[in-house]
């Protein structure tokens, strides 16, 4: 097939994108950078426990600009994960479920990512939003449980919200359950959703 784009076009060939996949029952802990990155499509991510990570626990985000890797990710399913103190590096952390777009600040709102469902995961001591989601469409938040968020002592958080969207359609968002612990002030959470340009 004959490919045209115009210069300074992107396109990805989804044939060696490890798409289909499945990353699961792993304990992943005291990284420098993320616990598990996605650059690919149809998969789960389901039982896994990560904990200290400077940047995202699991992150979805295509790196065209920088490292010319990796595209937007569609039918992918995060579920049952336990996260506990992710993303607390102070650059480029946005959240421990991190699903972005790096390389494509100028995409079109709601499209990029699609079809992501992020199912029954448990978030400890997220020192900002817990889930960033940025140009996707048609997007699940259902029954996920966040203790203690915004807290992480000399951080100001990115995100004064447990729940960060920008540029995003399609959302649907379910039965959250957030627990504090009464001696701390949650001084810098001010919304359970966030939601920034659409």
């Amino acid at each position: 097939n004959v490919v045209t784009t115009p210069v300074g076009g992107w396109f990805g060939n989804r044939n060696g994108d490890s798409s289909d996949f499945e990353i699961a029952d792993n304990r992943i802990e005291n990284t420098r950078a993320r616990g598990i990155l996605i650059k690919a499509s149809n998969g789960i991510v389901r039982n896994n426990t990560i904990s200290n990570t400077l940047l995202a626990g699991i992150q979805l985000r295509p790196e065209p600009v920088i490292w010319m890797e990796g595209d937007f990710a569609e039918n992918v399913i995060i579920q049952d994960n336990e996260l506990r103190r992710c993303a607390i590096g102070r650059s480029n952390a946005n959240a421990p479920i991190n699903i972005t777009s790096e390389g494509f600040e100028n995409w079109m709102p709601g499209s990029g990512h699609h079809t992501i469902s992020i199912v029954r995961n448990k978030f400890f001591d997220s020192p900002s939003a817990s889930i960033y989601v940025q140009f996707a469409d048609n997007v699940v938040i259902r029954s996920n449980q966040f203790t203690t968020t915004h807290n992480l002592l000399g951080q100001t958080p990115r995100f004064s919200s447990v729940i960060e969207l920008r540029n995003v359609h399609n959302v649907e968002i379910q039965g959250l359950n957030t627990a504090m612990e009464i001696n701390r002030t949650n001084a810098n959470l001010n919304a359970l959703v966030g939601i920034g340009p659409k």
